[in-house]
């Protein structure tokens, strides 16, 4: 299969997509967050800065459709319905269709917040912050 433009740059830029796992990779809950090192955190970044024009948009991302917000309202409630603090999505967020990001404060590596945020995910169709569905 043939690398579009954006993959091609970020390779030349030392990050290759298609290398390593994907939250799915590691239970599929799509809750994996924080495992990259900070020196490949910097190079992505570089990296995404360069490559970024050959995205649609630019990489805009774009704000959540009405559906995808409201399955961003029920994970939410069902998170404090399970005892953690989180709030409501902002619906101006641009997270991308089907994409919520995380809320400041929720520690996605505490094992228990990441059960919890799986749970939530079966109970509200797949919604996970931070992923796609």
């Amino acid at each position: 299969m043939g690398e579009d433009k954006f993959t091609k740059c970020m390779l030349d830029n030392g990050v290759d997509l298609n290398a390593g796992g994907t939250p799915d990779d590691e239970g599929g809950d799509g809750t994996s967050q924080g495992t990259t090192s900070p020196a490949d955190q910097q190079t992505q970044q570089e990296a995404l800065a360069k490559c970024r024009q050959f995205l649609p948009d630019g990489g805009a991302p774009k704000p959540l459709g009405e559906e995808a917000l409201q399955q961003a309202r029920e994970f939410a409630k069902c998170m404090r319905d399970k005892g953690v603090e989180y709030p409501d999505p902002d619906p101006n967020a641009l997270g991308g269709e089907g994409v919520t990001p995380i809320p400041e404060g929720i520690d996605v590596n505490d094992p228990a917040t990441r059960e919890i945020m799986a749970d939530c995910s079966r109970q509200t169709g797949g919604a996970v912050p931070g992923g796609s569905r």
